[in-house]
């Protein structure tokens, strides 16, 4: 085929460098791709070949294997090395009578191969097969990694579902027991009033009557509590109290942390703003995060929690927040600002290597029996689904904060 000729099918504007030492055969070839839609350039020394692959600067080298001859076969090897990735097409060309230099050649990483004298026909056509192999692995790889992500997409929604549906047996439990345990509470506490109005109690008796009054209420609040948190919908939303739904959150685990000697410090905002929310789910979340510190500091000195509330409304402070926050839960930003609840502990923390996963489904660093690796998954997830999201900061040894910004709800927004 001369220089003159066409080849059937137009090419796109991809980059081919020539490493030829003969000017007039690098010539022919630059002229014969470039009339058939290529960039097309030549050089003449391996070096220099090698930098421009380096730079980006070519999609396809075409190697001759006279000019590599000094340096052996591992230069291909040289090639790959030296380009952005391993998958840089190269086409090599051995003299007709040097065939022994392809047999050696065909245990190395090549794709294709050229007998020169080339023929301008075959030249195009290796060329074009080298592309269309190379656009296919690509398309393969791509198609991979997209039903890579779909299946753990899917892997993650069916695990929120096995926990929702846990969720929601656990809460129609809950509600049939706290059901049960309510008759027998209102008769002690019934029993007890009446107690109390008898006169003929020392004072010790009626010190003790008045705990057992006393304790006796708080559990009837807790039921009520649990009782009100099993009816809720799911789906519902409704403006939501955050302050008041911290202390619900806090009154389930109340004597857990009590028990554990773990000191809980309020700084909640006053008039703080209202989030539209499913208050269940949002009183799911915190309570995740509570459990969790719960666990982190168990054995510390003097344990602390701190949880704090607060209204974010300046934007450079709502944009430095944001480009915080892990990119898989991140959500776009919602101009009317933040409601931030903060849980921040000073327990064992979290190690570097762990806490850019601490999100991901079934990911958890507790021995075995002790968590599911769900909790922070479904929390991100549940906050996600408000258009809000989560971030964490820890120091190893010294405590993590949880932060959770949930959009303030329009009708708040001034």
């Amino acid at each position: 085929m001369c220089a003159g000729e066409k080849f059937v099918e137009t090419k796109n504007n991809r980059r081919i460098l020539v490493v030829e030492s003969d000017d007039d055969v690098a010539r022919e070839w630059r002229s014969i791709l470039a009339q058939n839609g290529y960039q097309a350039d030549s050089v003449t020394a391996i070096p220099d070949a090698l930098e421009r692959v380096s730079a980006g600067g070519c999609d396809m080298v075409i190697l001759d294997m006279d000019v590599a001859a000094s340096k052996g076969m591992p230069i291909l090897e040289s090639f790959r090395k030296e380009s952005a990735g391993p998958s840089l097409p190269i086409i090599i060309a051995v003299n007709i009578n040097l065939r022994p230099i392809l047999v050696k050649a065909i245990d190395v990483n090549f794709d294709d191969y050229l007998i020169k004298p080339v023929d301008g026909i075959e030249l195009l056509s290796r060329v074009t097969s080298v592309f269309r192999k190379y656009d296919l692995e690509c398309e393969l790889a791509r198609r991979s990694e997209e039903l890579q992500k779909a299946r753990q997409d899917l892997k993650q929604k069916e695990s929120h579902l096995i926990q929702s549906a846990k969720l929601a047996a656990i809460g129609t439990l809950a509600a049939s027991v706290a059901h049960e345990l309510n008759q027998p509470l209102a008769v002690i506490r019934g029993t007890t009033q009446m107690m109390l109005l008898e006169k003929h109690h020392n004072e010790s008796c009626n010190t003790d009557l008045e705990t057992v009054l006393l304790q006796s209420g708080k559990m009837s609040k807790i039921i009520d509590h649990l009782m009100d948190f099993s009816r809720r919908g799911q789906d519902e939303r409704t403006v939501v109290d955050i302050n008041r739904t911290v202390h619900d959150a806090l009154a389930f685990v109340h004597q857990q942390l009590a028990k554990r000697g773990i000191a809980v410090i309020f700084e909640l905002a006053d008039k703080l703003t209202g989030v539209m929310a499913n208050r269940t789910q949002i009183e799911q979340v915190f309570l995740n995060l509570i459990l969790n510190a719960r666990d982190a500091l168990d054995g510390k000195q003097s344990p602390t929690l701190r949880v704090r509330t607060r209204l974010m409304s300046r934007p450079e402070d709502i944009r430095e927040a944001h480009a915080k926050a892990p990119k898989q839960i991140r959500t776009p930003i919602n101009r009317r600002g933040y409601v931030v609840i903060d849980f921040i502990d000073n327990g064992c923390g979290i190690s570097p290597e762990h806490i850019s996963r601490i999100f991901e489904p079934f990911f958890t660093t507790k021995p075995a029996g002790r968590g599911t690796g769900l909790g922070l998954s479904v929390s991100a997830n549940i906050v996600r689904d408000h258009a809000g999201w989560i971030s964490v900061e820890s120091n190893p040894q010294a405590g993590a904060s949880f932060s959770i910004f949930l959009p303030v709800a329009p009708r708040w927004h001034r």
